[in-house]
């Protein structure tokens, strides 16, 4: 027998007649239809002789056949790669006129992509204590920290989310968030710590951490994360922005085999690149690599300067990035992702097409605080509690010294998890955030960068 020669989520003639029937039937034989489609594909493999193997592994993963709902049987009934990408051009540009007939207009700025929850991959309220299985020094400034969970169960996550880490320094616990570095299929959750020059936290984790320490997690979290119809993604990086690009292009390329991934990822020197050797030992036609060095030795044949709006601009004229409308993603230190930003929109490009992921430390990220403290009445389900607001604390730190118990999940603003309502008064948010305009007009707010500037009543949603 034939063991995994079928593709992982490859559609065959089977999925597309399944797909259209399940169109036309009512949606209460959905269910049925979808199994019925994924036994004659056992069937047929029987008859051709594959069989699935009984063990999966890093290096053999199991196959996972792609969700009806996401099959477009137009799209995999025409017969060329070009007439593909047209039509899924012309599916994307109708979505858009469709959204704004809605009224479900983009919003005027750059927002985290708002995805309907995975259902395996929610995070969740609860911290999960983790143990470090391994530490890979990547580069000098960078390690890799692989963790399990010491239940045994294993972590679940989508490329591009983020683990938030509880590190006990001495009487207190410090969290920060750190992107998941490995893929899905990689068997196992890691994340990738670079050391930030008078980082508090990263500096301990570099110094101090060792294998088998144990640390509590919450999440996964974050909506950087590649819808499962993306086919062509222009990944932009700088330093340790890396991070959940790395684990989006590999997904990306396995998962789908007319994937295309272009990674143009800044850094200092040749030293300093995360992953360097794995990235370019990926390198392909379906995956090209554009290095951009500030301070590159003289075997250096990409780009040479920071990246910034200018080296951007040319690097997407010469490799045509707009020709097939692709979708981005961008992650690393802030004036770069702003620079790229401005070079998109001057592009032409779509915001909607646009997909940012900005973690700053809550020193850069706070903002002059509040004059005096401020009282905050947490109603929820009809019952209130009053929780005094220090100058300097969030809504969210108040209220968890005080006793009261709020959701949140990330901490730093990225997830929405904290997302209550102001009914009554007004809270400050540190910026950025993930909240999109539309949100914040609503009322909306996230405790864990939010500073009341005065007497304030937020309800928490049920």
């Amino acid at each position: 027998m034939q063991h995994g020669k079928r593709p992982l989520r490859s559609v065959d003639g089977i999925d597309v007649a399944a797909s259209v029937l399940a169109r036309l039937a009512p949606r209460a034989l959905r269910p049925a239809i979808d199994q019925l489609r994924l036994d004659a594909r056992s069937i047929a493999d029987g008859f051709r002789g594959v069989r699935e193997p009984t063990f999966s592994s890093q290096a053999r993963p199991g196959f996972a056949p792609t969700p009806l709902a996401e099959i477009d049987p137009v799209f995999e009934l025409l017969p060329t790669r070009g007439l593909k990408r047209s039509y899924a051009t012309l599916r994307r540009d109708v979505e858009m006129i469709a959204r704004d007939f809605r009224g479900d207009r983009v919003p005027p700025t750059i927002a985290r992509a708002r995805r309907a929850p995975s259902t395996t991959s929610a995070p969740s309220l609860a911290p999960r204590r983790v143990k470090v299985a391994k530490l890979t020094r990547e580069t000098r400034d960078a390690i890799t920290i692989r963790l399990e969970a010491l239940d045994g169960a294993p972590i679940v996550f989508e490329a591009g989310q983020f683990l938030t880490l509880h590190v006990p320094m001495g009487r207190e616990v410090v969290r920060r968030a750190y992107s998941l570095s490995s893929a899905p299929a990689d068997g196992y959750a890691a994340v990738t710590c670079k050391r930030i020059e008078r980082g508090r936290v990263s500096t301990h984790l570099h110094e101090q951490l060792r294998e088998g320490d144990v640390l509590e997690v919450l999440g996964p979290s974050g909506t950087f994360v590649p819808s499962a119809t993306t086919r062509h993604l222009v990944l932009i990086a700088g330093g340790s922005g890396i991070t959940p690009c790395w684990s989006i292009a590999r997904t990306v390329l396995a998962r789908d085999p007319d994937a295309h991934v272009t990674l143009i990822y800044g850094n200092r020197s040749e030293g300093d690149v995360i992953f360097g050797s794995a990235i370019d030992a990926l390198a392909s036609e379906r995956f090209r690599v554009v290095h951009v060095l500030a301070d590159p030795s003289d075997a250096h044949r990409g780009p040479r300067g920071m990246l910034d709006r200018a080296t951007f601009d040319a690097i997407a004229s010469e490799l045509e990035l707009d020709r097939d409308l692709p979708e981005y993603f961008v992650c690393g230190p802030g004036p770069m992702m702003d620079a790229v930003r401005e070079a998109l929109l001057a592009r032409g490009v779509q915001r909607a097409r646009i997909h940012e992921e900005r973690f700053q430390s809550p020193a850069e990220r706070r903002a002059a605080p509040v004059a005096s403290p401020q009282l905050v009445t947490v109603r929820r389900r009809g019952r209130d509690v009053a929780v005094t607001v220090a100058p300097d604390r969030t809504v969210l730190e108040a209220a968890t010294e005080s006793g009261v118990a709020l959701p949140f999940s990330c901490a730093i603003g990225g997830c929405a998890a904290c997302k209550c309502k102001v009914v009554e008064g007004e809270i400050r948010m540190d910026e950025p955030h993930c909240l999109s305009d539309a949100e914040r007009a609503e009322g909306w707010v996230l405790t864990c960068v939010g500073h009341p500037t005065r007497p304030t009543t937020i309800e928490v949603p049920t």
